[in-house]
């Protein structure tokens, strides 16, 4: 099965480390927390009492810009649709100032981080 997602994100962080915003690269400034994917229970367990939170964006450009405290996306599928708690989380980052989007390819993507830094 492909995963369509995985590869739209890996593009993204690819033309990220090319990109510059000033001085630095993009992508030194683009996280991504791995919160999906299949895990063993034992794994599942210690992550999440490290902290993994279920339904947290898959990229977080932590740049303030634009009246917004940072950027998160989450990548899905052109059919991928969210999650209860997707939905959740992505409500609770709203409510505290951040810009949150939902983006289906990878230009939708990087376009939306172009608009988000001024490029």
């Amino acid at each position: 099965m492909r995963h369509i997602e995985d590869d739209n994100q890996a593009m993204v962080m690819q033309w990220a480390r090319m990109a510059r915003f000033g001085e630095d690269r993009v992508a030194d400034y683009l996280h991504h927390s791995p919160n999906g994917g299949k895990r063993n229970l034992r794994e599942a367990v210690r992550l999440k009492a490290q902290g993994l939170m279920s339904g947290y964006p898959d990229l977080h450009l932590f740049v303030a810009r634009r009246g917004y405290h940072g950027l998160f996306i989450e990548m899905k599928s052109p059919k991928g649709r969210l999650s209860e708690n997707q939905k959740i989380v992505i409500a609770r980052l709203v409510e505290q100032g951040h810009r949150v989007t939902v983006c289906n390819s990878f230009e939708s993507a990087k376009d939306e981080i172009i608009w988000y830094l001024g490029l």
